[in-house]
């Protein structure tokens, strides 16, 4: 079995992580990244030029949050969240439909039907998100873009977030 690809790339000075995959047996790699995190139907892109369909997420950063208050273990953080891209290559046909009208769903995980050739992405709030592909090629990136902060409660050690929630 080959090994996914994993590649640090520089976009200006923020460092990010790239997980490549085309073996649907390293689904769980994908899903380890993007299980829990929320994206918005507006974020859910096609590029025809390319075949791709794109969805962006964000995601807390790989960094640890900065503490804004609180002095005992437990603390109020703010915790940078980072832009992140899931990406399903060589797409023949995807279909969408948010029956739910929500807008705003999270990722549980995606599955892969050899029979139909389908990437299916399945949510905690019911949609209908699929694409059709000629091979699979799934990857997704996750850059050190801030694109929102968010304050957590966490438990601090010498001053490094352990756990936040």
């Amino acid at each position: 079995m080959e090994e996914p690809s994993v590649s640090l790339s520089r976009g200006g000075e923020a460092m990010g992580v790239e997980i490549q995959i085309t073996d649907c047996a390293d689904l769980g790699r994908i899903n380890e990244v993007i299980h829990d995190h929320w994206f918005d139907l507006d974020d859910v892109t096609f590029n025809e030029a390319t075949s791709t369909l794109q969805i962006q997420f964000s995601r807390p950063s790989l960094e640890a949050g900065e503490a804004t208050t609180g002095w005992s273990l437990l603390r109020r953080v703010e915790v940078p969240y980072v832009a992140s891209f899931l990406r399903v290559h060589r797409v023949r046909s995807w279909t969408l439909q948010d029956t739910q009208r929500v807008g705003t769903y999270d990722f549980n995980e995606l599955r892969f039907d050899q029979g139909k050739q389908r990437i299916q992405v399945t949510t905690g709030i019911p949609l209908e998100l699929y694409a059709d592909v000629e091979a699979f090629e799934v990857s997704v990136a996750v850059t050190e873009n801030v694109v929102k902060t968010k304050k957590r409660l966490a438990f601090l050690a010498l001053s490094k977030v352990l756990w936040a929630t």
